[in-house]
């Protein structure tokens, strides 16, 4: 009896799987939905796999079946995970599309950064700012669940010249790549770099002191 109720319990997670949460993924990779919208669907599913009895968790029910879980796939990773493809041709040089070129020109109007690396190296302190636009939010949610990025000494120098100050003399006084100073003047504003010479010249005085500092969110 306990066999042919595990054996229904599988083939239940494996109908979840392909058919119910199918329609789902074509939802959510287009549509931004909102964190109850989610939970009902995490419901469903929990009253789906356990129609009568005792209903395990929803961490159990996402647990692969080596450990005695269902195997679900996790709705709220995988809401985040679809829009993954945003990020690649953001990142690329061959599927840079129109939405990549709207998503800089989105991040440059609500953060004041000119380079996106900073998000990449920072989610969390962009989020905030990011709120009104839900897709950028979404994204910079999607960038905080994914391993975190770290400052290389070996970046190339016009790359490094797009971030602020603080951030290029953090990675090279210590070991940690945070942010916790407070000026935030890119690198490119004071100084001019010439890329057939390689080297960095200083900007004048008058030219420094008319740059906007742009100041970071709150973490």
């Amino acid at each position: 009896m306990i066999r042919s109720f595990f054996r229904a319990y599988l083939g239940r997670s494996l109908t979840a799987n392909t058919l119910l949460l199918s329609r789902l993924w074509h939802v959510v990779r287009v549509t931004i939905v909102p964190n109850i919208y989610l939970k009902r669907c995490e419901g469903l599913i929990r009253e789906y796999m356990c129609s009568y009895g005792y209903k395990p968790s929803m961490e159990a029910i996402y647990s692969p079946k080596g450990n005695g879980g269902a195997a679900i796939v996790n709705i709220r990773e995988q809401s985040l995970a679809l829009h993954d493809v945003h990020l690649s041709h953001l990142l690329s040089n061959y599927n840079f599309t129109f939405v990549s070129s709207l998503i800089r020109s989105l991040f440059r109007a609500y953060t004041g950064h000119a380079s996106i690396v900073i998000w990449l190296l920072s989610p969390q302190k962009f989020t905030h700012m990011l709120r009104p636009v839900q897709k950028m939010c979404q994204l910079s949610k999607l960038l905080t669940s994914l391993p975190p990025l770290f400052l290389r000494q070996d970046w190339p120098t016009k790359l490094l010249t797009l971030l602020p100050l603080d951030t290029v003399l953090w990675c090279l006084l210590a070991p940690s790549p945070s942010i916790k100073a407070k000026w935030n003047l890119p690198v490119a504003d004071i100084v001019h770099y010439y890329p057939d010479r390689s080297i960095l010249l200083r900007r004048p005085k008058s030219e420094i002191s008319n740059k906007r500092i742009i100041p970071y969110a709150k973490a």
